[in-house]
């Protein structure tokens, strides 16, 4: 839950007890918008590299991607 703690008390400003945090997981569960926000909040949050680039035009691409489409050239991960 650490996306959940983190987007919830930044965008209140103030710290949310385990109890309330709980009581939002649940909400989250039943809610695909919230739950698809949850998963880009971690995406964005993640050390891990999930966006690639085309050398030549600097365009991003999916990094399930791995040939730049216009250019034929391999994408790159974005640092």
């Amino acid at each position: 839950m650490s996306a959940l703690t983190t987007m919830t008390q930044g965008l209140t400003n103030k710290p949310f007890t385990e109890d309330q945090l709980k009581q939002l997981g649940q909400q989250v569960a039943q809610d695909p918008q919230a739950q698809s926000a949850i998963r880009s909040i971690n995406t964005a949050l993640s050390p891990v590299h999930t966006v690639k680039y085309c050398p030549e035009d600097g365009e991003r691409f999916s990094a399930d991607m791995i040939w730049c489409p216009d250019h034929k050239v391999k994408l790159e991960w974005v640092e």
